[in-house]
Formats: C-alpha cells, sequence, structure tokens
C-alpha cells in the first residue's frame, strides 16, 4: 500500500535588523479597528438588551392590567346580571300579592300582570297550578293571552318563598331559548301555584353591552352548567351551545379565574371570568390573544431597527477614527526602528497628539539611552528584588500570615534554644498555652472573616500583656504560646490570671460584639533535660484541665517553684 509523502513543515521567519538569527513569525493579533468594532458592540447590545428587558417586564405590566380590567368588567356585568334577576324577582313577588290574584279574578290579574310585564323588562309572563297546567300564559309584545277558567275563589291566604332562576332552556311553546325567574305560591306547605315570567338571551345580551369593552372583546353570559345564554358575538349561532371544556371546568371549579383558550369560533383568547352575583351565572370576557402580544411585538421589532441602526453607525464612526489611529501608530514605526539602531529620530506629521508625544520621546531618549547603563541597572533592580524576595521568605517561613505572630516551628526552636540556655545558666522558664473558648461557634454564627479578625485581636492583646523579652507565638488554629523568660513564679501565676481576664473580655469586630473567653494552661521548665516539644505538651495538658474545671481560667501543670 502506497503512502502519500508528507510536505516538509514551513515554518515563517523574518530576520531582525542588526541579527542573523531567524525568529518565528508572530501571532496574529486584532487590529485597532477590530477592536474598536468589539466596543461598538459591547457598549451597544447590553443596552439593547435591557431595553428590550424593560420592554418585555412593561408588557408583563400592561398584561396584568388588562387581565385584571377583564375581571373587573366581568365582576360588574356579573352583578348587572343578578341585579336584573333580583328586580324580576321582586316585581314577581310584589305581582304575586295583587288581590285579583287571590280573589280568582284572572282577567283582571292579566290586565295587571301585562302592565307590569312593560315595566319590569322581560319577555313572558306565565301562571301554573299545581299540576303544571298553564293559568296564564302571557308574551310581551303581544295582545293575546291564554286564559283558563278561573276558579271561583283562592283557596285561603297564600305564602311566598324564595325565587328561583333557571338554567337556559328552549321553550316548547315558543320554540325559543329562554331562562326563567320564577315565584311559588304556598297553601300551608304544598305549592299551590307557581308565577314565572321569561327572559330572552337577547334582553340579557343588551346588558353584555351596556359596559363597554374594546369591541375585539368578546363577552359572554353563561348558566350554572355552562351553556352559553348570551353573547356579544354571533350570538345565534352559540347561544345554547356549551363553553369549550377548557373553560367550562374553569368555571365550574372556580368563582374567578382566567384561562387561555380557544373559543368555539377558533378564536384564541385569555379568558377572565367571574361569578360575583347570587345567580352563580358567570361572566366570560375574552381578550383576544393577539391584542395581548402585539404590543411587545411591535416594541421589539422597533428596538431590533434601532439597535441595527445604532450599530451601523457605530461600525462607521469606528472605521473613521480606526483609520487615523492605525495610521499614526503605523507612523510610530519609522522612528522606533532608529531607535533601536541607534540613529538620530525624526518625527513625521501623525494625526494623534499622543502619538506626536511618543515619536518625540523617542526623539529625546535616542541621545540618552545607553546600553551599558540600562544593564547596569537592570541587574542592580534584578539583586534588590532578590533580596527583598528573600527576606519575605524567611519572614513568612517563620511567622503566622494571618497574627504575623511566630509560628509553631519558629516558636518551639526558640523554646528549646531558651531551655538549653537555662540549663547553662539556670534561668527559669515558663510556657503559657492559650486557646479562645467556643471558637468555632464564632466563625459558624459570624462566618471566617470575623474569627480572623477575632484572632488578630486575641494576638495583640497577648502581646500587649507580656514584656517585650517574652515570645509569644500561634501555634495552631486558635491556640497561642508564651515563652516566659526569667519569671518568677508568683509573677507568673499573677500574668496567667490577667491574661486569662483580658483575653476573656468581649471582643468589638466591626459592627459585631464577640464574647468569647480564653483558659491558659503553665508549664513551667522542670529542670534540665526538659524539650520543648514535652513543656509545651505539658502547657497543653494543663490548658485542657482549666477547659475541664469550667473554662476562663488558668491551670498548671506539675508544681510551681517559689
Amino acid at each position: 500500500m502506497r503512502t502519500r509523502a508528507r510536505p516538509p513543515l514551513r515554518i515563517r521567519k523574518r530576520i531582525v535588523a542588526g541579527c542573523g538569527h531567524p525568529t518565528p513569525m508572530p501571532r496574529s493579533k486584532p487590529s485597532i479597528r477590530t477592536l474598536q468594532t468589539l466596543l461598538v458592540l459591547a457598549c451597544v447590545l447590553p443596552a439593547s438588551l435591557a431595553v428590550g428587558i424593560a420592554l418585555v417586564h412593561a408588557y408583563q405590566v400592561e398584561r396584568a392590567a388588562l387581565v385584571e380590567r377583564a375581571l373587573g368588567s366581568a365582576r360588574a356585568l356579573s352583578r348587572r346580571i343578578d341585579l336584573q334577576l333580583s328586580v324580576a324577582a321582586a316585581g314577581l313577588q310584589a305581582l304575586a300579592t295583587s288581590p285579583s290574584l287571590h280573589a280568582g279574578d284572572l282577567r283582571s290579574f292579566e290586565a295587571q300582570a301585562r302592565r307590569a310585564l312593560r315595566y319590569q323588562g322581560a319577555d313572558t309572563l306565565v301562571l301554573k297550578d299545581a299540576q303544571g297546567s298553564h293559568m296564564i300564559d302571557i308574551a310581551a309584545g303581544t295582545q293575546a293571552s291564554n286564559i283558563a277558567a278561573p276558579r271561583s275563589r283562592w283557596p285561603g291566604a297564600m305564602s311566598i318563598d324564595d325565587a328561583v332562576v333557571s338554567d337556559l332552556f328552549v321553550c316548547d311553546v315558543l320554540r325559543r331559548p329562554l331562562v326563567t325567574v320564577g315565584v311559588p305560591l304556598r297553601h300551608g306547605d304544598d305549592a299551590a301555584y307557581f308565577l314565572t315570567i321569561g327572559l330572552f338571551p337577547e334582553r340579557l345580551q343588551q346588558l353584555l353591552r351596556i359596559r363597554p369593552v374594546p369591541p375585539d372583546w368578546v363577552v359572554s353570559l353563561f348558566d350554572s352548567k355552562g351553556t352559553i345564554i348570551a353573547r356579544t358575538h354571533d350570538a345565534q349561532a352559540w347561544v345554547g351551545k356549551l363553553a369549550v371544556p377548557p373553560l367550562q371546568r374553569a368555571m365550574l371549579a372556580q368563582r374567578e379565574g382566567t384561562v387561555q383558550t380557544t373559543l368555539r369560533d377558533g378564536r384564541v383568547v385569555l379568558a377572565a371570568f367571574s361569578r360575583a352575583g347570587e345567580a352563580d351565572w358567570p361572566v366570560m370576557i375574552g381578550i383576544p390573544e393577539q391584542e395581548l402580544t402585539w404590543r411587545l411585538q411591535r416594541s421589539l421589532a422597533l428596538l431590533t431597527v434601532a439597535t441595527l441602526l445604532l450599530l451601523a453607525a457605530g461600525l462607521a464612526l469606528a472605521r473613521r477614527l480606526a483609520a487615523r489611529i492605525d495610521g499614526s501608530i503605523q507612523g510610530l514605526v519609522a522612528p522606533a526602528m532608529a531607535l533601536g539602531r541607534g540613529e538620530p529620530v525624526a518625527v513625521p506629521a501623525l494625526q494623534l497628539r499622543e502619538a506626536e508625544q511618543v515619536a518625540r520621546a523617542m526623539q529625546q531618549a535616542s541621545g540618552l539611552i545607553a546600553a551599558r547603563t540600562a544593564e547596569r541597572d537592570l541587574v542592580a533592580e534584578a539583586h534588590r528584588r532578590a533580596h527583598v524576595r528573600a527576606e519575605r521568605l524567611a519572614h513568612a517561613a517563620t511567622h503566622d500570615a494571618l497574627t504575623g505572630l511566630r509560628n509553631r516551628a519558629e516558636f518551639r526552636r526558640l523554646l528549646q534554644q531558651h531551655l538549653d540556655s537555662c540549663a547553662c545558666n539556670g534561668e527559669s522558664i515558663v510556657v503559657l498555652f492559650a486557646d479562645v473558648d467556643d471558637f468555632k461557634g464564632v466563625n459558624d454564627a459570624h462566618g471566617h472573616g470575623v474569627g480572623d479578625a477575632l484572632l488578630r485581636e486575641f494576638a495583640q492583646r497577648l502581646l500587649a500583656s507580656v514584656r517585650d523579652t517574652d515570645i509569644v507565638g500561634r501555634l495552631g488554629g486558635d491556640e497561642f504560646g508564651v515563652i516566659l523568660v526569667r519569671a518568677p513564679g508568683a509573677r507568673t501565676e499573677a500574668l496567667a490570671h490577667e491574661l486569662t481576664e483580658r483575653l476573656s473580655r468581649p471582643y468589638a469586630v466591626g459592627e459585631v460584639q464577640v464574647h468569647v473567653s480564653a483558659s491558659i494552661g503553665v508549664a513551667p521548665c522542670g529542670g534540665p533535660g526538659t524539650t520543648a516539644d514535652a513543656l509545651i505538651e505539658a502547657a497543653d495538658a494543663a490548658m485542657y484541665q482549666a477547659k475541664a474545671g469550667g473554662k476562663r481560667q488558668f491551670a498548671f501543670s506539675g508544681f510551681m517553684p517559689g
């Protein structure tokens, strides 16, 4: 199987003036024009995004206002319908007390009922007996009526109970949809007669138009089962039909709310409904979805166009400015090359003041720079930085970064050094081991920042309480140590007591008042052969004895020489 020979790797190189060694070409870097273009985008796009977010928020606020407006209208219409039914019921109850009706004079009662029907805002009036037979049947706008043979006398005194409102049904006689309001007339416990008036959907539909809403909003009235009683749009086609299932379920489940749905005529609406009246008939106001979204769509479209125009204008201006900056920077190349070769620097005509200043600086620097002086300065600076870095490293190796005290290793080294000296000249050495009581609770309650500040203040109180010849160190976490050199026993006990009280005072860390205490263990040098580790462990054990005894106290390890 033949393999294709790989072409040799080509490396682009350039020769630096005055040097014969080839160097690789630098990587491509962005130009000024590219950076200015990115700057324009960085300025315009976030502002446009912020405006877009503000528009969306305004849309949501406006949408909520439209929904609340629709709910308010639905409540008002529901109360208006309920008022109409209440007026009809009140008129029936007043008509049922007619002396003509109680006297059995149906002719006189029919004339009285026809007059009342004209002012009551109803379409039919029917009087039925206990068997359901029509004794009087009146239709508004007609002179004809059906009056059955009257009885000789209405039996006894009649009583009237509350009115009954029916759902929408089709009247067998009129062959038209109808809702009725009826009042039973009782004789004793039995319903002897029933007086009802009927309302055609057209009459209720007029009530839906009394409260003005935008013409494209759909207003519908439903009965308690969700059947359409009246509607402002295409009423003849949809009266008597059930509401769409999502809307029907929502209206049966709650008295007021909103639901996104598609009506039976295909309109996509946000339906706001309310059953504010006692008739339990919900009124629905459907806001077309297009009306809810077109304002946002229009605003976003205008924002997009404005953003594009701003981008185009900004990019055009950026290109013009970039050309001037690029020309001025390119004009500095020749002076820079001349400065590098040690030749006189000529200042060209540049379009930027800063570029001219740089060129003049090059011109002045050409007579001042010397290779040996620059090399000497660089070496001296390097030595100085190395010395400073060495001092910092040495300090960091022996001191605690948080408190500035000596760390555990340095503390142990100095203690061992003093113990060796103590063995030679008989000096007394005492180690104090101090611990912050309940420090973990401070970190848990206030955070590590407050805990660190507390440790720094704790260290400062320790330093302020001992002599300059004594040594203070941080042994780890919330544990601190003190080396007392040439300290008599009485002085040690007084100092331990003083430290316990001073370190247990409240600490003010910023706006936080922290209450902690200190427990201190005291371990004097036991004699020749005592090591630093043994003395620290003895002081640590004494500190735990102080904690076990109730904290905020000190305890001695071994005996205390007098």
